[in-house]
């Protein structure tokens, strides 16, 4: 069983506008760190920024 990310799944865009729940959540949990990263750079304040 290939697991697919973002990176090794051309189609994922395209999936992922045609609704694609499993495209959505391959997406969302590549960039879930980052972003909360980002937030918390923003913030200050870990608990804040994972909400």
């Amino acid at each position: 069983m290939t697991i697919l990310t973002p990176y090794n799944d051309p189609n994922i865009i395209l999936r992922f506008s045609q609704g694609d729940e499993q495209a959505f959540r391959t997406i969302f949990n590549a960039q879930l760190q980052p972003l909360c990263y980002f937030a918390y750079k923003i913030l200050g304040q870990k608990e804040e920024a994972e909400m």
